[in-house]
């Protein structure tokens, strides 16, 4: 009596029957290779509300902040909403229409060196940034006000509260940074070291970043690569050289 054979798996590195599948075409090296460059102020980077400017004094020179100013009718109050580090105030347009449908006037400033606003070359601090967002609420009569933040810009939110806590009236923190010493993770680095590190970015490189950000990727994070694409492809930047306003 034949003993019927077992049946044996596939060798791993057996070739599939059937004609061999063309290979993928290998991912251009950028997707924005025909795209406009950007200069570094963003003219051409559109933003969800008009942006006004507003004139700071750095080192007794005039520089311009850039903000956009939603005013709904009826006026509840204000919101200001402040940006993180990568970002500027134009990811907030979800947030400010939301808010804005609900009654609330929404300020959103680009701080000085981010976004629309100038990029002079200065030292920078958080008690200046805040300073200078005072200044710009002056100007636009707002006294007290609902205070949001994310990032970078929660710190700046919770310096801002300690120097001006009577202008505010309720302090509301995403994701901020501050709570920890991060000395303790990232040693303190020169800036000449930080300057060749992002000088080295690349546009993949910038959006493997954008993903461990978003781990839920949408395609409209895509939005973020373009624009740090764009910029690199300015005027203003280069080899060697750093972006200047």
């Amino acid at each position: 009596m034949n003993r019927a054979q077992p049946l044996l798996p596939r060798r791993p590195d057996r070739p599939p029957r059937g004609p061999a599948l063309p290979a993928a075409p290998p991912p251009p090296a950028s997707l924005y290779l025909d795209a406009k460059p950007l200069n570094l102020t963003l003219d051409d980077w559109p933003h969800p509300y008009p942006v006004k400017g507003f004139s700071v004094n750095i080192m007794g020179q005039p520089f311009n902040m850039a903000y956009m100013d939603v005013q709904p009718q009826p006026d509840k109050g204000a919101v200001v909403l402040m940006h993180g580090k990568n970002f500027a105030g134009d990811y907030w347009g979800g947030v400010a229409s939301a808010l804005s449908a609900q009654g609330y006037r929404v300020i959103i400033s680009d701080q000085i060196g981010f976004g629309r606003s100038s990029k002079p070359e200065t030292p920078y601090n958080f008690h200046d940034l805040a300073a200078y967002t005072r200044a710009l609420l002056d100007s636009l009569k707002i006294g007290r006000f609902h205070l949001v933040a994310n990032s970078m810009g929660g710190m700046l939110a919770v310096c801002y509260t300690r120097l001006y806590p009577q202008r505010v009236r309720s302090l509301t923190l995403k994701n901020l940074l501050g709570l920890e010493d991060y000395v303790l993770y990232i040693p303190p680095q020169e800036n000449e070291t930080l300057l060749k590190l992002e000088m080295a970015q690349t546009e993949a490189s910038y959006r493997n970043f954008m993903h461990s950000y978003f781990p839920n990727w949408k395609p409209a994070f895509e939005r973020n690569v373009e624009l740090y694409a764009r910029v690199q492809k300015g005027p203003t930047t280069g080899a060697g050289r750093w972006p200047r306003c």
